[in-house]
């Protein structure tokens, strides 16, 4: 968790250390399964923020999410997704199964996502090539049943420019 932490630090202020981004990337190799899933997201984020691409770490990641124990996929907050495909897609990372279990999981938790989030899963599938028509289906219902936003700016906002 410090490790992601860490990371996550440098990362959100674009502060880029090459030895430490090796560094923790050679520490979580072959330990990912040690990870919960908000800080594997965090630490998949931070790496893909700084263009940081670790062949072996990044396999041993998209392994875990799919294959691992913690069948992750099915236990993942949409948040944490988000931030999973973001990273694998800024990485342009070829993993079609992976992407295909994280379009599933957040079909699954669609209603969940916050704006933000779904603007970045949909970027993630669509640059990864694997915005399926089902995925894009539902995330456009979503949007046009005004469900976006809790407070209503978004479904406000929406409204507004549909009628324009």
């Amino acid at each position: 968790q410090e490790l992601a932490n860490l990371l996550w630090t440098f990362a959100n202020q674009t502060l880029y250390h090459e030895n430490l981004f090796a560094a923790v990337a050679l520490h979580a190799r072959g330990r990912i399964a040690e990870f919960d899933n908000f800080d594997l997201s965090q630490l998949l984020w931070s790496f893909a923020k700084v263009w940081w691409r670790d062949e072996q770490l990044l396999r041993e990641a998209a392994h875990d999410m799919v294959h691992g124990r913690k069948k992750r996929l099915k236990h993942m907050y949409a948040q944490d997704l988000g931030c999973v495909l973001w990273a694998f897609a800024m990485l342009q990372w070829e993993d079609a199964e992976l992407f295909r279990g994280l379009a599933f999981a957040v079909r699954d938790q669609l209603h969940t996502l916050k704006p933000l989030d779904i603007g970045n899963v949909a970027w993630a599938l669509s640059v990864s090539g694997q915005l399926d028509l089902g995925t894009a289906r539902s995330i456009a219902g979503h949007v046009l049943k005004g469900q976006m936003s809790r407070k209503g700016s978004f479904s406000k906002g929406w409204r507004q420019q549909r009628h324009s």
